[in-house]
């Protein structure tokens, strides 16, 4: 099972409140226990990671920098406990993060020519596509990065 700051505490939250399963057996019952982070409530309200953006995004036009974080933490603290039930359902959630990692780090690279060379595979590849993109420099520290961007500046993997 994959290690995160505060797991020990979320899982005694999560017992203390009755919403940790010993086992979950099947995917009907770990797609049950996720439903409420997702979809409305009973009550009506919104899901829990809804109800976080709504908040977070009420903060940001509100410019309440405690606010902002009260949301991304509560919304980071609902993540945390659907993680718990993927990792009891069997799933390797480190793994999974892992290959997200690598991933993003494949959209970026210190060598302008090799980020060039992927633009021109698009360009020869898919031209509609392509001229939707262009190179993007970033510096960190007087080093220069270059990934490729789209219209919406969304990171695309050359």
């Amino acid at each position: 099972m994959s290690e995160f700051k505060y797991k020990s505490e979320v899982k005694g939250f999560m017992a203390g409140t009755g919403t940790l399963p010993a086992n979950i057996n099947t995917k009907q019952e770990l797609l049950d226990l996720i439903k409420p982070y997702v979809f409305p409530r009973k009550d009506g309200k919104a899901g829990l990671l809804a109800e976080e953006v709504w908040e977070l995004t009420e903060a940001v036009k509100d410019g309440d920098v405690q606010e902002i974080l009260d949301a991304v933490t509560d919304y980071q603290y609902f993540l945390d406990q659907i993680k718990i039930y993927l990792e009891i359902a069997g799933v390797n959630v480190e793994a999974a993060e892992d290959l997200v990692c690598y991933n993003n780090q494949e959209k970026y690279s210190p060598d302008f020519n090799y980020v060039q060379a992927k633009y021109v595979e698009w360009q020869e590849n898919d031209p509609w596509f392509a001229s939707q993109l262009r190179i993007a420099e970033s510096k960190v520290n007087g080093v220069s990065y270059y990934c490729l961007k789209d219209d919406s500046d969304k990171v695309r993997k050359h």
